[in-house]
């Protein structure tokens, strides 16, 4: 008998849980129902200007490099090529 009890015990306990665990999933309210707090939210605005500054950073380092490797592609109206150094030197 006390290993019927035993067993009908764990039975019903494992029951509950199981059915337990949607009803609890149910009722947490989901990232859209959440209200964000002014922290957050002057985070999520500082987070987006990084984001642009940095974009527009990294934009102007490739179009930088682009420029430094094309350098070399300039010539005069004569057809000879730029010097930069004797350029700065002068």
């Amino acid at each position: 008998m006390t290993k019927n009890k035993k067993a009908l015990i764990v039975a019903l306990t494992a029951t509950a849980l199981i059915a337990a665990a949607p009803a609890r999933a149910e009722s947490q309210p989901t990232p859209d129902q959440q209200k964000m707090t002014p922290q957050q939210i002057s985070a999520d605005k500082d987070f987006g200007k990084l984001s642009a500054d940095g974009a527009g950073g990294f934009q102007d380092l490739s179009l930088a490099r682009l420029t430094l490797m094309r350098a070399g592609d300039v010539v005069r109206e004569d057809g000879s090529p730029v010097d930069y150094k004797s350029a700065e030197a002068s």
